[in-house]
């Protein structure tokens, strides 16, 4: 019975919608059964050493179970000594990643920043994704701003033509035809 235990503690894993108080909880549930468990087959010069194994191993069982990788990372390098302190910093990080992501979808932060690079809104050019593509640069303005033209390097150089002045090698997005 106590393989059937410890096999369960170390496939547990953090569900996909499952919180990080959650998973805490999944954790202590385990290692309650599994103590129990260790308690009654045990002697009684042995109990000390099931009690401090316990603890130990839900220390150990805990952060491989962290479903969000970006939480995982950050509790493996806090070295936290204690169950309670890599649990405190499991809930810690999954709040700041919550509130970041409010602050994202309430569009405060991001939705009022626009790229230079590609004119979208909530990102800036560092960050862009079209940042790296030799294919497509774009004038000082950006690409959706008005007025403004985009150049094409390489080899669909050729293959564009502006339909307002009629040169190749860039298109007209909103551009007037100066007479």
């Amino acid at each position: 019975m106590l393989d059937f235990h410890s096999m369960q503690l170390f496939g547990a894993r953090q569900g996909k919608n499952e919180s990080v108080a959650e998973w805490i909880q999944q954790i202590q549930r385990l290692i309650s059964k599994f103590r129990e468990t260790a308690l009654h087959d045990c002697e009684d010069d042995e109990r000390v050493g099931i009690v401090a194994l316990a603890d130990k191993l839900r220390t150990i069982c805990f952060v491989p179970g962290i479903s969000p990788d970006k939480i995982k990372t950050i509790v493996h390098s806090r070295n936290g000594n204690t169950f309670d302190e890599i649990a405190e910093t499991a809930l810690e990080e999954e709040s700041a990643i919550f509130s970041k992501n409010e602050r994202y979808r309430q569009g405060t932060a991001f939705g009022k920043l626009v790229c230079s690079n590609c004119g979208k809104r909530g990102h800036i050019a560092a960050k862009c994704y079209l940042k790296d593509r030799k294919d497509v640069r774009v004038n000082e303005l950006g690409a959706g701003a008005r007025g403004s033209s985009t150049k094409i390097q390489g080899s669909r150089k050729s293959d564009i033509r502006c339909y307002n002045c009629g040169e190749v090698g860039h298109m007209a997005t909103g551009k007037k035809k100066k007479s």
